[in-house]
């Protein structure tokens, strides 16, 4: 068999594997949703960027990669803590100044291009969330030690 068939036939392999998973997914949302089952938002720490004030450094920051984050209307769970009964309060602020000011560092190198974000203020005690952000793009921004961290969210149902 030629090299351009072979390809072409992995190729269709992969999408058709790719399709009846992505189809399958779809199906069982579905389903959630008819048993009743909410769909959630977590995240998970998916980078890091230290800043001028970090008392961490990157071996404890790497540490937090991949942790999961779990908030609901009404609870913070991080690293094994949790913080119930939680009150939430937003502020839109501009993006450059509030990085600035609090953080010592710019969003450009943070590689945020956001010219207004949400911080999130919580009367939660954990490390990081009496006070984190959440961008545009729905991840959240949260300082631990003045080491800022990226959380991806993830769909969960």
């Amino acid at each position: 068999m030629a090299p351009t068939i072979k390809c072409a036939m992995v190729l269709l392999l992969w999408i058709s594997v790719f399709m009846v998973t992505d189809c399958g997914a779809a199906e069982r949302a579905g389903e959630a949703r008819q048993r009743g089952v909410a769909m959630r938002v977590l995240w998970t720490v998916g980078a890091y960027r230290l800043t001028p004030n970090s008392a961490w450094g990157d071996e404890e920051a790497r540490k937090m990669l991949f942790k999961p984050l779990d908030i609901t209307p009404s609870s913070i769970t991080f690293d094994g803590r949790s913080c119930q009964d939680v009150a939430f309060y937003q502020q839109e602020v501009d993006a450059g100044s509030y990085l600035m000011g609090k953080f010592q560092i710019s969003q450009q190198s943070l590689k945020i291009t956001d010219k207004t974000f949400t911080v999130i203020t919580t009367d939660c005690s954990l490390d990081g969330f009496s006070e984190y952000i959440r961008l545009t793009d729905r991840r959240l921004l949260v300082s631990f030690q003045g080491v800022l961290f990226f959380f991806n969210p993830k769909v969960n149902y």
